[in-house]
């Protein structure tokens, strides 16, 4: 492990290897496998930092069947790549088969050991915990969040949020399940992206009110109003849907720009409604588009 040496690229981590005392065949086999990676992302060890998010990306667009490299094959110079940079300290090693070892967390994986889902969805964790030395009573879900900043800071695991997510389904399963295991509930973990856009719900009132009136109106025109704006035929359902929409993306993005939207007309004032269509334009990257595909993603 190195713990002196500046490592800013993988050009240093293969002069690193190169003084650890490896046997010849395992520094051959981790050189070529760097340099054989780094060919395959159109790159050199010398241009590449060796910094995880940097790594992890390079990583995530090698196609290795494109270099005629087996899927077998690709795994080993992984694991060689991984080795290096554990003996470089750019990434921790991934500790596994430490849990069964430790004297509290050894008996429950042995216990759950026939249930494949539970034992294969809390390996990583219970490894990474035995490591810690951090019990099984003590879990809950701050130390969850550690595992999940460790898996992205100093592993190259490719898809960290699927291992995280699924622990507080397992482990309260466990707990749910087996009398030995801790009783302490994880929460539920959801990485997916907020809402952008408010509800028609969330809107103010008297918009809400003004926005059904207008609706119930283009739904059922009133044959007998004498106004030259007044619709005369109704829309199709379909229509007022899309209408409806409109209308609340239109007031959502206006009111948490900070504007304060009431009715309809709010909607209409010139410099709001050059607001509203700034926004669409930015979505598209400033490209003619269709309202359908400028609509933003809620």
């Amino acid at each position: 492990m190195n713990e002196n040496k500046t490592i800013g690229t993988l050009a240093d981590v293969l002069s690193l290897i190169d003084q650890t005392g490896l046997t010849a065949t395992r520094l051959r086999d981790m050189i070529s496998a760097i340099k054989r990676i780094c060919e395959m992302a159109g790159t050199t060890p010398e241009c590449v930092c060796a910094g995880v998010p940097v790594l992890k990306e390079m990583l995530s667009r090698i196609r290795p069947a494109a270099h005629g490299v087996s899927a077998k094959s690709y795994s080993n110079q992984r694991s060689l790549l991984a080795a290096a940079l554990e003996l470089a300290g750019v990434i921790d090693p991934s500790g596994r088969g430490r849990a069964i070892r430790h004297p509290q967390w050894g008996p429950l994986l042995q216990a759950v050991a026939d249930d494949q889902r539970l034992s294969n969805g809390l390996a990583a964790f219970a490894n990474w915990c035995a490591g810690q030395d951090i019990s099984p009573e003590a879990v809950d879900d701050s130390f969850v969040q550690r595992f999940l900043t460790w898996l992205e800071a100093k592993t190259l695991n490719p898809r960290p949020r699927d291992i995280v997510r699924l622990i507080p389904n397992v482990w309260n399963e466990a707990s749910t399940k087996f009398d030995f295991w801790p009783t302490t509930k994880l929460t539920t973990l959801s990485f997916k992206t907020p809402p952008k856009h408010l509800n028609w719900s969330e809107l103010s009132p008297s918009f809400q009110q003004d926005g059904d009136a207008y609706l119930a109106l283009r739904s059922k025109p009133d044959l007998f109003d004498e106004r030259p704006e007044a619709p005369k035929r109704p829309l199709a359902a379909t229509t007022l849907r899309q209408q409806r929409e409109h209308l609340r993306l239109a007031a959502s993005i206006l009111a948490q720009d900070g504007e304060e939207i009431a009715s309809l007309a709010d909607l209409v004032r010139p410099e709001s409604f050059k607001k509203v269509l700034r926004y669409y334009h930015n979505q598209a990257n400033g490209e003619p588009n269709s309202s359908s595909s400028a609509s933003p993603r809620h």
